[in-house]
C-alpha cells in the first residue's frame, strides 16, 4: 500500500491545475471533491481550480486522507489473506463476501446508470 502513495499523491494533488481535471478519477467520484464540487471540474464539470492557499489547503487534504484510508483498508486485506492461509473457513467466509458486495455494488451502479436522470458522484457524499 505505501509503494503506490507517492505516484497517487503526485498525480492527485495537482490535478485541479491540470488538464486532466476536466475528467473524473474514482477518487472524485469517492469524494466529490472535485466533480461538481468546485476545486477542479471532473466528470466534465469544467469548475475553476482552487485559488489561493487556503483553498488549497481545503483541497489537499482530501487525496492525502484518501491515501492514508486506502492504505489502512489494504493493511486489513493483508491481515484477512494471512488468516485465510491458516483457516480454511476464514477464506471461504472472505471469498463469499467480497462477492456478495462486488455484486450488489455493480448492480446498484449499472441500475442507477441506466436512469436518465443519472449524475456521476458519490450519493453518500452529496446528499
Amino acid at each position: 500500500p505505501l509503494r503506490g502513495a507517492p505516484p497517487s499523491l503526485l498525480f492527485l494533488l495537482p490535478k485541479p491545475y491540470t488538464p486532466l481535471a476536466q475528467y473524473e478519477t474514482l477518487f472524485d467520484w469517492y469524494t466529490s471533491s472535485v466533480a461538481g464540487g468546485g476545486g477542479g471540474g471532473g466528470g466534465g464539470g469544467g469548475s475553476d481550480p482552487p485559488s489561493g492557499a487556503r483553498a488549497f489547503v481545503r483541497y489537499a487534504w482530501k487525496p492525502i486522507a484518501y491515501i492514508v484510508a486506502h492504505a489502512l483498508l489494504s493493511l486489513e486485506g493483508y491481515a484477512a489473506a494471512a488468516l485465510c492461509l491458516r483457516w480454511e473457513a476464514v477464506m471461504l467466509a472472505w471469498i463469499a463476501m467480497i462477492f456478495a458486495c462486488n455484486i450488489l455494488y455493480a448492480f446498484d451502479f449499472y441500475r442507477a446508470s441506466a436512469d436518465p436522470a443519472y449524475r456521476p458522484g458519490n450519493k453518500l457524499v452529496a446528499g
